[in-house]
């Protein structure tokens, strides 16, 4: 009976640790993960990508742009919480006009150690929205 339940926890070590990969770290202690998301989820949409790395203490934003389909601005959007949550409350960063480029760039200086995750919502003339993907950043420590 002993070695079964030792072998389940060997098992469950195994399994816990073989998902976990080592996140580098920078020399200050901090780490950014990026995850580059293509949204929204239905073919066809304005983003072409997405993107957040570390920038001083801050987190900067890059995203591009396809077809602009009557863009007129664009909003950083994040959340500390779970961003698959339809609760999740979504805090605006920045805006940015729509000036005809292929990329544009936020930058969110107001950041605190956790998950954060970013979302860009194009803003449409005619007043409706489109919403990227997501992408995350974890912040260790400033």
């Amino acid at each position: 009976m002993k070695l079964h339940f030792s072998i389940i926890g060997f098992a469950a070590l195994i399994l816990t640790t073989a998902w976990t990969a080592p996140v580098p770290s920078d020399k200050e202690g901090q780490v950014a993960v990026t995850v580059i998301a293509k949204g929204p989820n239905t073919p066809g949409g304005p983003f072409s990508f997405i993107r957040t790395h570390r920038q001083g203490k801050g987190i900067t934003t890059s995203w591009g742009v396809e077809a602009e389909q009557g863009l007129v601005a664009f909003t950083l959007q994040k959340t500390y919480e779970d961003p698959n949550d339809e609760y999740a409350v979504w805090e605006d960063v920045g805006t940015t006009p729509c000036n005809g480029s292929r990329s544009y760039k936020c930058t969110d200086n107001n950041v605190y150690p956790g998950y954060v995750n970013y979302r860009i919502q194009g803003l449409k003339a005619d007043g409706s929205s489109v919403v990227s993907g997501v992408t995350s950043a974890r912040i260790v420590s400033h």
